[in-house]
């Protein structure tokens, strides 16, 4: 019977050494993968885009499926590089319709203004 209460007293303190050993490791992980999405990931662009039509009420950019964009007549958002990005506006409100100003493979930090005139709109990249 004393035996057996050893054995077991051993296999718990083993399971929670090997417990703590893998908290370290998961926490590890979590700071690696932190800090790697913040500004340590080498293929992140700073995507700058502004617009002349007075009546614009929110302005962005879809990139792989994903939309990004703001309120207002410019914005400024990050994406991946050597991405096609397709860039428009919002006109006259929040829910008003939309227009698209053309498409730009980005290669490295860009900015990008969408020029409207009458019912069309292009985009330039400096």
């Amino acid at each position: 019977m004393i035996i057996k209460k050893k054995f077991y007293f051993k296999s718990i303190l083993k399971g929670a050494l090997g417990g703590v050993q893998m908290k370290k490791l998961i926490i590890g992980f979590c700071f690696i993968g932190t800090a790697y999405g913040y500004g340590y990931a080498p293929n992140t662009i700073n995507v700058s885009v502004s617009t002349n039509d007075p009546t614009a009420a929110g302005i962005g950019y879809a990139v792989n499926g994903k939309k990004i964009g703001g309120a207002g007549k410019s914005y400024l958002g990050k994406g991946p590089s050597n991405s096609t990005y397709r860039f428009g506006y919002r006109k006259n409100s929040a829910s008003g319709r939309d227009i698209f100003c053309g498409t730009h493979k980005l290669t490295k930090d860009s900015t990008v203004f969408l020029i409207s005139k009458g019912n069309k709109c292009r985009s330039v990249v400096r």
